[in-house]
């Protein structure tokens, strides 16, 4: 929390490009991409199979917070490093809310958590 801020007390606000999520050792997500398809959020990013094989494993976690409303969708152990792709979903009645994206990755044992990578704002609509 401490780099999610800015601002001097008593006015401070968040600082979502720089706010931690997540963090740990892990190698962080590769050129990571958000863009909204239908009713939910498409995160990307990319994977070598011969330079990452030993982390194929790993398992994306994501998170959508829209500041306007203070909810926040998230998956915490989705799909597969080596599958480039997951879908986040997210609740129709916040139409043209803005939307805070992250995406951070686990190890399938839970034992080891990379640093979260800030994937932009983006104003959802359906």
């Amino acid at each position: 929390m401490q780099s999610g801020f800015k601002g001097v007390f008593p006015e401070l606000e968040l600082d979502f490009e720089n706010l931690l999520v997540a963090d740990g050792a892990l190698e962080k997500a590769r050129n990571p991409q958000v863009e909204l398809a239908g009713n939910s959020l498409k995160f990307t990013w990319d994977f070598d199979n011969l330079l990452e094989f030993q982390n194929g494993l790993d398992q994306v976690m994501l998170l959508a917070y829209s500041p306007e409303t203070g909810r926040s969708f998230h998956i915490l152990g989705g799909a597969r490093r080596s599958s480039g792709m997951e879908i986040l979903q997210v609740y129709p009645e916040l139409e043209q809310e803005r939307l805070e994206t992250y995406i951070a990755f686990i190890t399938e044992d839970r034992k080891q958590i990379s640093r979260s990578t800030y994937t932009g704002s983006l104003i959802y609509s359906h």
